[in-house]
């Protein structure tokens, strides 16, 4: 799916102060996956664990790197 500028000003947002759990807990979160992974043996598991860690890193990423998002779309 495509960002817009509105959307990567809202990521930017999450960077501030008051969002820090909220940012803590998703980094959390992906981390339980990744643990959960090595642990189950079932593929279906191990596919959903991926895509739940892949969508919180993609998640992560845009929060953190919303700056040069936001610079590139104003180009």
């Amino acid at each position: 799916m495509r960002i817009d500028e509105r959307a990567a000003r809202c990521f930017a947002h999450l960077r501030a102060q008051e969002f820090v759990a909220l940012v803590d807990y998703f980094r959390a979160v992906r981390q339980e996956c990744l643990e959960k992974m090595a642990q189950v043996n079932q593929p279906e598991q191990i596919y959903r664990l991926q895509g739940e860690a892949g969508v919180l890193k993609e998640i992560l990423d845009n929060i953190e790197g919303a700056e040069v998002l936001i610079a590139k779309l104003k180009r």
